[in-house]
């Protein structure tokens, strides 16, 4: 009998969510898997990304991964977000400089209106 592998990723379900009320993100869509398979991999950055995660989840603090949410409504988070952003190289003007070293390898625009959103993952 051939093992089976299973993905388990939680997701925060808050309280306003579980009594129905709506929220600006979701517990499905913060759990929305990272599409890993369209990134540029070759060994050698699956080694290092591999070691990442296996020292983050032993407890090195200087592996941690970094993971944000951020509400559009809440104009506090938007400038940490921006801050975060700019950090990495990763702001607007930023991305937009021809010699960015930044890549889009994926993205997606969901909702419509006013409540659209777009989802976008880059590669250095």
């Amino acid at each position: 009998m051939a093992n089976k592998v299973y993905r388990v990723r939680w997701a925060h379900v808050t309280a306003a969510e579980a009594r129905g009320d709506t929220v600006e993100v979701t517990a499905k869509q913060s759990a929305t898997q990272i599409p890993w398979k369209v990134l540029d991999w070759n060994s050698k950055r699956s080694e290092i990304l591999n070691a990442k995660y296996m020292a983050f989840e032993q407890g090195s603090p200087e592996n941690e991964i970094e993971d944000y949410t951020f509400l559009s409504t809440d104009n506090i988070q938007q400038n940490e977000a921006g801050g975060i952003l700019a950090m990495h190289g990763l702001d607007e003007a930023s991305v937009e400089d021809i010699s960015s070293r930044w890549s889009i390898r994926w993205s997606r625009i969901s909702g419509k209106g006013d409540k659209a959103e777009r989802r976008v993952l880059y590669q250095w």
